[in-house]
């Protein structure tokens, strides 16, 4: 967590818990689950842009934008969804190889690289979940 404070400001943190106080358990997971963490904001975009930027819609939107990108980037999201099924397939087939008693070691190996790629594009967004919990209990 002290991490975060690094590049948090007092804003960003006062907004970043604000959202959280305000967003169901069951939007937070869909919007994790769909690597789409904007659509957390829209729920709560008029209390936001009500309660910190003088009801000015635009500059809390920006705002927010720029306070989640430093968590996953649209980027990061799409490709970890991508990476995400992949890994799904791979899963599969190697079960299916293995039930047959085939050779898996390529799918593997494959496997095990895209793994390692998503990890590393969620290792902020694990800190977001985290924040997350942090913020609502």
């Amino acid at each position: 967590m002290k991490m975060l404070a690094i590049y948090l400001n007092e804003k960003q943190l006062d907004v970043l818990k604000y959202i959280f106080q305000n967003t169901s358990i069951e939007v937070f997971n869909y919007a994790v689950k769909n690597y789409n963490i904007q659509r957390i904001y829209t729920l709560v975009e008029n209390g936001v842009s009500v309660n910190f930027f003088s009801n000015d819609k635009l500059r809390a939107s920006v705002f927010v934008a720029e306070l989640f990108n430093l968590f996953q980037t649209e980027y990061q999201g799409l490709r970890a969804k991508e990476i995400k099924t992949n890994m799904d397939k791979l899963e599969r087939l190697i079960k299916f190889r293995m039930s047959c008693k085939r050779s898996y070691y390529n799918e593997l190996r494959t496997f095990n690289e895209f793994r390692d790629e998503y990890n590393l594009l969620n290792v902020r967004f694990s800190e977001f979940r985290k924040l997350y919990k942090k913020y609502k209990s």
